[in-house]
């Protein structure tokens, strides 16, 4: 299998013949150390590989997990999970994206946590684009995200220094550098600047 651009696709992941690969399965394959450093989705009949992100993304991504991090702390529940985790969201054909950041309102213990992919739909999850982000797979992606059960999905996007808020049944917000992302009833009080979230320093 071939290293690619973080969200293009591979060939099917099994041949007409063959049983569709599964979600445990897609795990286990993850565990073979030819792909010890990269990361793997599912997509229905096709298993993704993405090479790991760059020094920007994963600034951005950073920041926003301490962000995070520091609300759910201050509000004493919920739960933050970061570093492009396995989320299964779908069964039969199995789907497993990994969203950058995913967000539980309730705390989670080591025994609530699989060693596999998480199972748990959650209201959150964060999308940071890269570069080389196949924009079609990435607006499937979100739509998927929404079909699935999740409540908001944030795509931060550093090129445009833009953050786009997905709900289900709405339009994205579109906010821009001098606006203020929320988590509207999602992330009851959350508050942060876009500008602070994408700049690496404060004006």
């Amino acid at each position: 299998m071939t290293v690619v651009p973080r969200g293009e696709s591979l060939a099917p992941a099994h041949q007409d013949t063959s049983p569709l690969l599964t979600a445990e399965a897609s795990w286990q394959l993850r565990q073979q150390p030819k792909f010890a450093d990269q990361l793997l989705e599912l997509d229905e009949i096709e298993l993704v590989i993405v090479s790991p992100p760059g020094a920007q993304h994963g600034r951005v991504g950073a920041r926003l997990a301490r962000i995070l991090d520091e609300y759910i702390f201050q509000l004493g529940r919920g739960a933050l999970i970061a570093h492009d985790t396995g989320l299964l969201i779908h069964r039969d054909p199995d789907t497993v994206l990994g969203p950058n950041l995913i967000v539980y309102a309730d705390p989670m213990d080591w025994e609530d946590l699989p060693e596999g992919w998480l199972g748990k739909i959650p209201p959150l999850v964060v999308e940071i684009v890269s570069p080389s982000e196949d924009a079609a797979r990435l607006a499937s992606k979100v739509a998927r995200y929404l079909q699935a059960g999740v409540n908001m999905v944030w795509v931060v996007e550093r090129q445009t220094m833009q953050v786009q808020a997905h709900c289900p049944g709405t339009e994205a917000r579109i906010l821009n550098e001098s606006d203020t992302l929320t988590g509207s009833d999602v992330l009851p009080g959350f508050v942060c600047a876009v500008a602070d979230l994408l700049r690496l320093t404060r004006a």
